[in-house]
């Protein structure tokens, strides 16, 4: 089952925010700058956060929140 996630980051080394935005817009739409909506299931949002932790450091923020079914 796919639920929707609101995704905001941010990343202060210009190259690891290239590589973070197009890793997020494999996923999901751009709403903002920095925030996507994805529909993702438990299995994608897993491989999502351990992508990101690949590209992002100590440093770097990423903030994931769950929408209900209607946003």
């Amino acid at each position: 089952m796919r639920s929707w996630y609101l995704l905001s980051y941010d990343v202060r080394d210009e190259k690891r925010l290239r590589r973070v935005a197009r890793k997020l817009a494999g996923f999901g739409t751009r709403i903002q700058y920095s925030v996507f909506r994805c529909r993702l299931s438990e299995r994608d949002l897993e491989r999502l956060r351990w992508e990101l932790a690949k590209v992002m450091t100590g440093e770097d923020d990423l903030l994931i929140v769950g929408l209900c079914d209607r946003c």
